[in-house]
């Protein structure tokens, strides 16, 4: 590798090893950065209603539904949102996650599912056959 070019890392490096599947990992990851939005909306608006009681109970005045609906409603939507969100994120993060990658210093030297890389006895194929070997083995 010459000076000039840069070993990938962090996010470049994990677009690289996504292959075809980029444009899911980046959904995948969009939308797990919106339900952790959605996560946190619930403790803002829970402290707004829990403002609006103490403002209603130190001044003395009468606590209704209505002055704090919007937010309950705000508050069970985000709480809804996460719900979608998390899930669309894991279903398609794993989707993306199907292939399995052989790295051999740092370069992928064999991609493809299971059976794929069985098929073209390559360096995964010498490691599954060493792992069954392996678990038949008995400490005497």
């Amino acid at each position: 590798m010459s000076k000039k070019q840069k070993k990938k890392e962090g996010a470049a490096r994990l677009m690289e090893l996504a292959g075809t599947k980029k444009g899911g990992l980046t959904a995948a990851c969009t939308l797990a950065v919106m339900s952790s939005v959605f996560r946190i909306i619930p403790y803002f608006t829970i402290y707004s209603i829990l403002k609006k009681l103490i403002k209603c109970y130190s001044e003395g005045s009468r606590f209704t539904f209505g002055a704090v609906s919007s937010l309950v409603m705000i508050t069970a939507a985000s709480a809804v949102l996460y719900g979608v969100c998390a899930y669309a994120s894991a279903m398609l993060s794993h989707g993306a996650a199907f292939d399995i990658i052989v790295l051999d210093k740092g370069r992928i030297i064999e991609r493809g599912n299971h059976e794929q890389l069985l098929a073209i006895k390559g360096r995964y194929a010498e490691l599954w056959k060493e792992q069954q070997t392996a678990g038949s083995w008995k400490i005497a």
